[in-house]
């Protein structure tokens, strides 16, 4: 029997581990001046620094996490995912990484255009926000599914 359960927990640690996004983070070498922020693993949000949105408003800081599905049914934040930027036009503007805690932060060029929030992995489709999101704007929830 304690094989058993020591095998199962085995196989849910090796499911929830092993769908780590290993692609890298970096920016897609476009040159609009899009920069990818202090996101990922050297810095994520800043503590006691609420305000910085709205003293930049090119900033955009938030959150993301995994979702309950059937194929995983284990929530919790997105640990190193890389999510991609894209324009409203659908070209994409820059890639970022989630922190070990699930945070974003980037910046975008101007406040004012929409842009929108797509997976940079194999593994997870977006299932929010599904509208247009803006510089400066509240906090970033971001809601990944695995695929």
């Amino acid at each position: 029997m304690k094989h058993i359960t020591a095998l199962i927990l085995l196989v849910v640690c090796l499911s929830t581990t092993a769908l780590a996004d290993t692609d890298s983070a970096t920016g897609s070498g476009n040159s609009s001046g899009i920069t990818t922020g202090r996101g990922g693993r050297h810095g994520g949000s800043k503590k006691g620094n609420s305000s910085a949105a709205s003293k930049n408003p090119n900033l955009v800081r938030g959150n993301c996490g995994i979702v309950a599905s059937p194929s995983n049914p284990f929530p919790g934040p997105c640990v190193n995912i890389t999510l991609i930027v894209n324009g409203s036009d659908g070209k994409e503007i820059l890639k970022t990484r989630t922190s070990t805690k699930g945070e974003i932060e980037f910046m975008v060029e101007d406040s004012s255009k929409p842009y929108q929030i797509e997976s940079g992995s194999k593994f997870y489709d977006v299932v929010a926000p599904k509208d247009l999101i803006k510089g400066g704007s509240n906090r970033l929830e971001v809601k990944l599914q695995q695929k």
